[in-house]
């Protein structure tokens, strides 16, 4: 196997190093670049709690003057990635949920008080899940701040391109809906859509599944993807479980 790893970083070298560990070999192409927005104060004035469903929001948060404040705070997150990424910022209380944004509503359900003060979730200006209007109906009131940007990629770097018209890619690692647009459409903008047909798409969760199925429901049969695989959860251990399954040599 030789994967592409899509992923923004600093995670994609980091996934590299963890692949090339176990004898799989990795190519860093990001399809995302991150962009904190500045955070110099931070109003805490109510927050019974923070809501982080991704690493970046609390990457966001260590660049602000306030972070020690708030890691006084209880913190809900989503899968283990963002848990242990919390701790090393110094927060002791997590609620750590199983998998995606949508699984800390019965988390934040059951500890958090919904007239004990507002919820403060640190978010992308992409959302996956809408969490506030989902725990809005069970009488929360969450505050949503963004603390960054999600900018796709202008174009793939040159020895992605090389590498996939050669044959040497095998497989790609899709994140998130916006990865797999980015992917296809820097794609076909390199006249590559011919070669992704015998790829191997690995996705974080069945929407990307379904959108690689539908952005390419009316394109010419031999530019299809033929094989895509799902993780058993969205996060990132599930990923990385799947790829080191595909990796496998067959017994």
């Amino acid at each position: 196997m030789h994967i592409l790893i899509t992923r923004p970083e600093p995670d994609a070298s980091r996934w590299r190093l963890l692949f090339e560990a176990r004898g799989i070999k990795a190519s860093v192409d990001p399809l995302l670049q991150i962009a904190f927005l500045p955070l110099e104060q931070l109003d805490l004035e109510g927050v019974q709690a923070l809501i982080a469903t991704s690493r970046n929001g609390l990457r966001g948060l260590a660049r602000c003057q306030a972070l020690k404040r708030a890691t006084a705070l209880p913190l809900y997150s989503v899968g283990p990635g963002t848990a242990e990424l919390a701790r090393e910022l110094g927060f002791t209380n997590i609620r750590q949920g199983p998998a995606a944004g949508r699984d800390l509503v019965d988390v934040i359900a059951q500890t958090a008080l919904p007239g004990g003060g507002s919820l403060l979730h640190l978010t992308g200006d992409k959302l996956a899940f809408d969490l506030q209007a989902a725990l809005a109906t069970r009488g929360y009131d969450v505050r949503r701040l963004v603390v960054y940007r999600s900018r796709p990629a202008i174009e793939l770097q040159g020895p992605t391109i090389e590498a996939v018209r050669a044959g040497a890619i095998d497989t790609v690692m899709l994140m998130s809906p916006l990865s797999a647009k980015t992917f296809l459409a820097l794609g076909r903008d390199a006249d590559l859509l011919k070669h992704f047909q015998r790829l191997v798409y690995v996705c974080l969760s069945q929407n990307i599944k379904q959108l690689m199925a539908e952005m390419t429901k009316d394109q010419s049969p031999n530019q299809v993807p033929n094989h895509i695989h799902v993780a058993d959860a969205p996060n990132s251990d599930a990923m990385f479980t799947l790829i080191e399954r595909l990796a496998a040599p067959p017994r």
